[in-house]
């Protein structure tokens, strides 16, 4: 969902409030644990990779004689390598720790950890 929906058009870097509401509206339901969220700027990567190739494969290979579209993994492709530089990662891990200060897994009740692992 974030890669989906927490991206302005032609942006490199995720908006912090799409992200934020995101985020919020997810933890309200289940606490990201420290691994979540020590993983999650790599998983985007590994994401907007797989999105990235499948734009490649279906503008290059499935449909060579389209050319509408046919750079449109590029954009996807500048997102990859903003999140490899240490700005990316710095600014996510940053955004990441924000959205969720006072709301790791340890704080949450007992029972709504029960809860949640039911749903």
């Amino acid at each position: 969902a974030i890669i989906g929906t927490c991206y302005s058009a032609n942006k490199i870097r995720v908006d912090q409030e799409r992200f934020k509401a995101l985020i919020s509206g997810y933890m309200q339901r289940r606490c990201l644990t420290k691994e979540e969220k020590a993983h999650l700027p790599r998983f985007m990567q590994m994401i907007l990779l797989m999105n990235c190739t499948w734009r490649f494969k279906h503008a290059y290979i499935d449909h060579p004689d389209k050319k509408e579209d046919r750079n449109s993994h590029v954009e996807l492709q500048e997102k990859i390598l903003y999140l490899k530089e240490e700005e990316g990662m710095a600014f996510m891990k940053t955004l990441i720790e924000n959205v969720c200060a006072g709301r790791d897994e340890e704080n949450v009740p007992p029972c709504v950890k029960i809860i949640c692992t039911v749903l």
